[in-house]
Formats: C-alpha cells, sequence, structure tokens
C-alpha cells in the first residue's frame, strides 16, 4: 500500500466535487490541515475551508509547488 502522509498533496478528486471559485479557476488547492507547518509564511494569507468533518487549507498553487506539494486525486 502506497503512503500518503508521505508528502504534501492536493485533493483533486474532491476539488472536482466543488463549487469554489479559486478551486475551479485551478489557482487553489486543497490541502490537509496537518500540513500547516509548510506555509507558516503564507498562514495569515490561506483560508480554510470545510468539507464535512474535515478542515482543508485553500492554498495558492504556486506556493503549493514551493512547498514541495505533489499533485495527486484524492477524493477525500
Amino acid at each position: 500500500m502506497e503512503r500518503t502522509d508521505a508528502f504534501i498533496h492536493s485533493h483533486s478528486g474532491l476539488e472536482k466535487t466543488l463549487h469554489d471559485k479559486d478551486i475551479a479557476n485551478k489557482s487553489h488547492v486543497l490541502v490537509d490541515e496537518k500540513y500547516e507547518e509548510f506555509f507558516t509564511e503564507q498562514l495569515p494569507k490561506i483560508k480554510r475551508l470545510r468539507v464535512g468533518e474535515v478542515t482543508y487549507l485553500k492554498i495558492p498553487i504556486l506556493t503549493f509547488v514551493r512547498c514541495g506539494g505533489v499533485f495527486r486525486a484524492f477524493e477525500s
């Protein structure tokens, strides 16, 4: 089984189901809140998005890539 917690990953599968302007225009991605420490410099500008019981960080795509993010198609 592949480990998914070894890298910062986006949730593009989930993103496809949301009606969020920034997600829809591909300027931002959703990242697990547990990766918050990788984005400390940007935290004042980063928004949180709650989907069901889970809270995600809405990260600008360039910031995500600069911080070592990997694009994955996770549903949640």
